[in-house]
């Protein structure tokens, strides 16, 4: 095995180790880990995958009071190809999905809830995308809103956001220093 896919595979152990002593500590503090008995009820539409368009970059150390980094010059490069002008420059849409990616990583880091003050109003929403959710606690996309929100936690700390595009959210996950979620849907048993 290459290097890179070595560092992939290591970072995204990382990233279930955390997962998992986020869950240990729920379930020690008398917090309830919601049913998901209706899991077989969800269908896999694309697996997890890493950003063929960004790679993940996950910075080890970051700081609330420093704020996000600088948008990295592939995202920018990535948003003029890809997003149209509009109400919007690309990169004003690009900064935002960037720095909302790292706001979420603080939430998931620190076990804070997460505040979304970046989205820009107005653009409309393409894919959602659920953080800390019912789903093993993994993050998961959908292009249906309605899919992600019965993916939610039936307690508050859930992170729902959704972005207008594909490219937003390849943008999202890399400044959130994640790779792409799996993409769901719910599928109704008969």
């Amino acid at each position: 095995m290459n290097r890179g896919v070595l560092e992939e595979e290591n970072r995204l152990l990382k990233e279930r180790v955390i997962f998992l002593e986020r869950e240990i500590l729920r379930l020690s503090s008398g917090r309830l880990h919601p049913t998901t008995q209706a899991a077989e009820t969800w269908e896999v539409i694309e697996g997890e995958s890493f950003s063929d368009w960004v790679p993940v970059t996950a910075s080890p150390e970051f700081s609330v009071e420093d704020g996000p980094p600088v948008l990295p010059l592939i995202c920018k490069d990535l948003a003029e190809r890809n997003l149209k002008p509009g109400k919007f420059s690309p990169l004003q849409r690009a900064e935002a999905a960037f720095e909302t990616g790292f706001w979420i990583r603080i939430a998931l880091e620190t076990s804070t809830p997460f505040q979304d003050t970046q989205s820009l109003k107005g653009l409309n929403p393409a894919h959602w995308i659920v953080f800390r959710g019912a789903l093993g606690g993994l993050p998961v996309r959908s292009t249906r809103k309605s899919d992600c929100v019965k993916a939610l936690w039936e307690e508050a700390d859930s992170i729902l956001v959704s972005v207008a595009s594909l490219t937003e959210l390849h943008i999202l996950c890399s400044g959130a220093g994640l790779s792409l979620p799996k993409q769901i849907q719910w599928r109704s048993q008969k």
